[in-house]
């Protein structure tokens, strides 16, 4: 059976998230973790990310690309 499209998944905050997305880029499957047929995932960080770098990213990405499905925000940082 069909899952349809693939979802849509954010995953959002600093630095943490910057050097995941670095790690996975590097890693033998891909940036999308092996659900490139599942999903697609889009890295929304910034190196010392503030509440108004975040509000202005989120727009602009949906903006461009809608609503997700699914976001993961990692706001528990040491800030």
């Amino acid at each position: 059976p069909s899952l349809g499209p693939p979802k849509q998944i954010w995953i959002i905050w600093h630095s943490i998230v910057q050097w995941a997305n670095t790690w996975a880029s590097r890693s033998p499957e891909d940036p999308h973790l092996g659900l490139s047929n599942k999903a697609n995932l889009s890295w929304l960080s910034k190196r010392g990310m503030l509440w108004d770098d975040l509000l202005t990213i989120v727009w602009l990405h949906l903006k461009s690309k809608g609503l997700p499905d699914v976001t993961h925000d990692h706001t528990a940082g040491k800030e």
